[in-house]
């Protein structure tokens, strides 16, 4: 009952996921104007849909004008004296350049950037990209970290004082205490289910469905990082006798049996754009981020003429609608 848009943002290129951004309060003109974008949120509106905004606030890269402007040429990097940047990345795991979290500088920036899209642009919440980047403490970071949570409570009170029902959705892959607790502040967090599907999917074994029952977590078995459960399926799958997985009809029902799993328990569930079609083209079919082929049209792969594929968009239906009712109750 929601939409999930990827960055938006203006990113450095044309063609990317959104998470190389630059301009944090900017569209990027690739997509269309601003009005386009307000339209498109004002319409999802009108049919009930509820718009999130996949927001990226653990780094930024060269474009940007706060990494341009405390900036040491000789090294290549923010210079030390940056009041929002980081010279050196902190912990790992390194992408663009690296906020400072600590930094009164990032936290007003960041406020404003989180207002500003729920005030312009009335989106209804945001799912924050990598928040276990949101410390200092590197040698910490797979840990349990006090100021990291205390950061990212402070962020999410000041967008619920902007919209007290605006969704808070984490990629925080950070310890399991960390989750609970933001969890129980009242925040959403990004769950990985691909490790459990694929291998029931292919018919191997291997995998854990411990915690589907989760209401804080958000879980999927396709994202954009993933690839697809049916790709895997017919790439992998497992036969016995007349029983093969690979064969594209057996493929499309335990895709439907995969959904069903996945739907008909407690919490909020993501579907990856045509999951509900059974899509399975790999993941780096022309580049990683590159352009792959359309479910429609005179050049796509025909899947709304396909009668099998819209079965499996009529049990995505069905499961949905039989969710709601459910729940209503």
């Amino acid at each position: 009952n929601a939409i999930e848009l990827m960055p938006v943002n203006e990113f450095e290129g044309n063609e990317s996921w959104g998470y190389n951004p630059s301009y944090h309060m900017a569209v990027d003109k690739y997509y269309g104007s601003k009005e386009d974008l307000k339209r498109f949120v004002e319409t999802a509106h009108q049919m009930g849909f509820p718009v999130i905004l996949d927001m990226v606030l653990n780094h930024a890269y060269g474009q940007n004008p706060m990494v341009k402007l405390y900036w040491d040429q000789g090294a290549g990097k923010p210079a030390t004296d940056n009041p929002w940047f980081n010279q050196e990345h902190v912990g790992p795991y390194s992408w663009g350049y690296d906020f400072n979290h600590e930094s009164k500088y990032t936290k007003d920036y960041i406020d404003r950037v989180n207002t500003f899209w729920l005030e312009e642009y009335h989106f209804d919440g945001y799912r924050f990209d990598f928040t276990k980047g949101f410390t200092q403490n590197g040698p910490n970071i797979d840990n349990y970290d006090a100021d990291r949570i205390e950061i990212l409570k402070r962020m999410a009170d000041v967008i619920w004082d902007v919209d007290e029902k605006a969704y808070v959705i984490l990629e925080h892959w950070g310890p399991a205490n960390e989750e609970n607790e933001l969890g129980a502040y009242g925040m959403k967090m990004w769950k990985n289910r691909s490790y459990d599907y694929v291998p029931s999917g292919v018919g191997g074994n291997g995998g854990s469905f411990s915690g589907m029952d989760n209401e804080y977590f958000v879980q999927y078995f396709n994202s954009h990082d993933e690839r697809r459960l049916s790709e895997h399926m017919l790439a992998e799958g497992i036969s016995n006798g007349i029983y093969n997985v690979k064969d594209e009809l057996i493929m499309l029902e335990r895709t439907k049996m995969s959904v069903a799993f996945m739907l008909l328990v407690p919490g909020p569930k993501m579907i990856w754009q045509f999951d509900e079609l059974a899509y399975d083209i790999h993941i780096d079919y022309n580049g990683r981020t590159g352009n792959k082929p359309l479910p429609w049209g005179n050049e796509g792969l025909g899947y709304y003429e396909d009668e099998n594929r819209q079965y499996v968009y009529d049990v995505y239906a069905g499961l949905m609608k039989l969710r709601n009712t459910l729940g209503a109750e």
